[in-house]
């Protein structure tokens, strides 16, 4: 296939259209990437070669017109010498070198029209290559993310099987007996450390009472002592009158 015809076979190329489900969508982009990278290496080889030719030609052209002003010159210096048959031979090349710039000027718009036209179709490819690159991408994030989301479908389905279900029924089990053996232990301990508080208190209430009862009776043992003390005192009074 030549260049050119490769050419329009990619710009007519949908990359959004609805391939045949047997082909590999990124493989087909992957070679229509290829076959744009081959045809704009071929284009740009084919662009600097017109663009070299170009600027040949507009030397060339250059140069008649300068050879032309040359001997125009020497043409205006024999006149004034009063050299006519000089002045003659020089009008005489003059305008041969006039007569090369026509198709001079012909050939540099042909390869300057064959250089934009060349720019024109390098720059489409290249927004055709962006677009493939792009699709590239998004259908690689798309393969990624289905990947993914058929892996998460795949554990979901695993979880959701009869042998999954019975373990985390039995493991469940099991956590709830260890709850159950954990809340009973700590009855035990919470039983017993309230049977030793009562005790305690109760021990503490008993010596409590039991003081009150000791410091009333030391009260009462006193007030008795004083009592008969002061009888004696008395008695003791009525004898020495």
């Amino acid at each position: 296939m030549g260049l050119f015809s490769r050419f329009k076979t990619i710009l007519k190329a949908n990359l959004g259209s609805n391939r045949d489900n047997s082909e590999d969508p990124e493989e087909t982009i992957r070679i229509m990437i290829r076959e744009i990278e081959s045809t704009l290496t071929e284009l740009k080889t084919s662009c600097a070669g017109a663009i070299a030719e170009c600027r040949d030609a507009e030397r060339r052209l250059e140069e008649t017109m300068s050879k032309e002003a040359y001997w125009g010159e020497k043409a205006g210096v024999a006149v004034e010498k009063g050299r006519d048959d000089l002045a003659r031979e020089a009008l005489v090349e003059k305008r041969k070198f006039a007569a090369k710039q026509k198709p001079l000027r012909d050939t540099v718009n042909h390869h300057r029209e064959i250089v934009n036209n060349y720019k024109d179709d390098i720059f489409k490819l290249e927004e055709k290559l962006k677009a493939a690159l792009e699709r590239r991408r998004m259908l690689m994030q798309r393969r990624i993310h289905a990947g993914g989301r058929k892996h998460a479908h795949d554990e979901m389905k695993r979880i959701d099987s009869s042998e999954a279900v019975m373990n985390l029924d039995e493991m469940e089990s099991r956590i709830e007996l260890m709850e159950a053996e954990a809340e009973m232990a700590r009855y035990g301990r919470d039983s017993l450390l309230e049977k030793e508080l009562e005790k305690l208190e109760m021990e503490n209430g008993v010596e409590t009472e039991l003081e009150a009862l000791k410091s009333k009776k030391r009260g009462v043992e006193k007030t008795r002592s004083g009592e008969i003390g002061g009888r004696r005192s008395i008695s003791y009074d009525d004898d020495a009158s």
